[in-house]
């Protein structure tokens, strides 16, 4: 099942998708929109999402899937900007491949990743492609590994030869919870081109002993404790869809997830 989505006029959209194997979404030139799309089900889907000249785009992905595979290509034309954020609070298989595509000068990207798994395996294949000069991109990954979890994340940001004035820049922050987890983080900059910016920052590690005996001691459980320290992690998400309803309800069920 095939499903097309113009985006022509500003504000808000959401969408639900359940059954489709390939999502191709074009918002228009001038428009500044926000859109959220929930995955139900067990999906292996395909995603087009081109943004014309001067089109804005704030995307929230939210991640309900019993089981998700997902090839995404994003195209950003000229004085194009995107904010695209990933919720991924489920205990549910995830693969997602996304290419960023910064075709047009000025175009600019933002990813966001919030991602916590316990006991199965989720694998993201992040690039965000330079194809012209006075591009921008920014990644940042954030990812919560507890027991019998596999987190493989693999961030790249590519700049060929001419883009000058190119910048690309990433980080991934990974908090483990146990020694029975695995997690895995390939970050690489592959650049062509001498006139640019970029950088990128990876860590990864437990929980520190010493914030958790703090607020224990204030008397806040284990589990608030942990909660209250991992929601840096999560709730920037809810900043990305400029709606309080949605800020709240998001907020709220992060809050839930993290277990406060």
């Amino acid at each position: 099942m095939k499903d097309q989505v113009v985006i022509d006029k500003d504000g808000l959209t959401t969408l639900n998708i359940e059954n489709s194997d390939e999502l191709n979404i074009l918002v228009k030139a001038g428009i500044k929109a926000q859109l959220v799309i929930t995955y139900h089900n067990e999906l292996d889907l395909k995603k087009v999402i081109s943004l014309e000249e001067n089109a804005h785009l704030n995307l929230l992905h939210i991640n309900e899937c019993n089981s998700l595979v997902s090839d995404e290509v994003y195209d950003l034309a000229q004085n194009s900007t995107l904010l695209c954020g990933y919720y991924e609070l489920n205990d549910n298989t995830t693969t997602l491949k996304a290419v960023f595509n910064l075709n047009g000068e000025e175009s600019d990207v933002k990813v966001l990743t919030s991602v916590l798994t316990k006991g199965v395996r989720k694998s993201y294949d992040i690039n965000c492609l330079h194809h012209t000069k006075y591009t921008y991109s920014k990644m940042e990954n954030y990812a919560i590994s507890h027991d019998d979890a596999h987190y493989i994340m693999q961030a790249c940001g590519t700049i060929k030869k001419g883009c000058i004035k190119a910048k690309s820049f990433q980080s991934t922050k990974v908090l483990t919870t146990s020694d029975k987890q695995i997690s895995e983080v390939t970050p690489l900059l592959l650049i062509d081109e001498n006139d640019v910016m970029a950088s990128h920052a990876n860590s990864m590690g437990e929980m520190n002993e010493q914030h958790l005996y703090y607020l224990m001691s204030r008397g806040l459980s284990h589990e608030q404790a942990t909660g209250l320290l991992t929601l840096s992690y999560f709730l920037p998400l809810a900043d990305i869809i400029d709606d309080e309803t949605w800020k709240e309800d998001l907020t709220t069920k992060i809050r839930n997830q993290v277990g406060l």
